[in-house]
């Protein structure tokens, strides 16, 4: 059975049972690269967030550290590792939360799903794509990982925040529908 489907129905699982706390699965999606450090990252918020936090996690192409990633959270049950997989707006759809780098179509995709993003952006340059989507509320600005990490752990803890940018995006969304006509 394909990973991300065996995923999601234990998420599902776990939401008929009961036991899965609302706004509690974080995505994590990007390049492991020197601003964007996904190892270390993922490390942090591992020791940072409750343990009923679900983590999912996208390496993306590189096999090496699909690997190493696979391998450090081996048997950790609220830990998923993907290399880079086909399923990826089943596992957005599933989570409440999205941490990822300056990837414009990754985040694009997310505000259209109405999934909360923490952009990691630690060079200081924005496309003015995404200044105007921080400026909206649709997403929010990092510049290190140890802020990030800090904003996941107090957004998953609180549904308010969640909530109002989800607002903020369906508005961005509506506008957007309606200046085409």
């Amino acid at each position: 059975m394909d990973r991300t489907i065996a995923m999601k129905g234990k998420i599902e699982n776990k939401l008929i049972q009961g036991s899965y706390p609302l706004h509690q699965h974080l995505l994590i999606m990007g390049r492991n690269t020197k601003g964007y450090p996904l190892e270390e990252i993922t490390e942090m918020l591992y020791v940072v967030l409750n343990s009923d936090i679900e983590i999912t996690i996208v390496c993306g192409t590189d096999r090496e550290l699909f690997s190493r990633m696979e391998s450090a959270y081996q048997g950790v049950e609220n830990v998923h590792v993907f290399n880079d997989t086909a399923d990826v707006l089943t596992l957005m759809d599933n989570a409440d939360l999205l941490l990822t780098d300056m990837d414009q179509g990754v985040i694009t995709e997310a505000v259209t799903r109405e999934l909360p993003v923490i952009v990691l952006s630690t060079f200081g340059h924005l496309t003015y794509y995404i200044n105007l989507l921080s400026e909206k509320g649709c997403v929010v600005m990092k510049g290190n990982e140890i802020d990030a990490c800090k904003c996941c752990d107090e957004m998953l803890n609180n549904p308010e925040i969640i909530a109002q940018i989800k607002h903020s995006m369906r508005h961005l969304l509506r506008e957007e529908s309606t200046e085409g006509k």
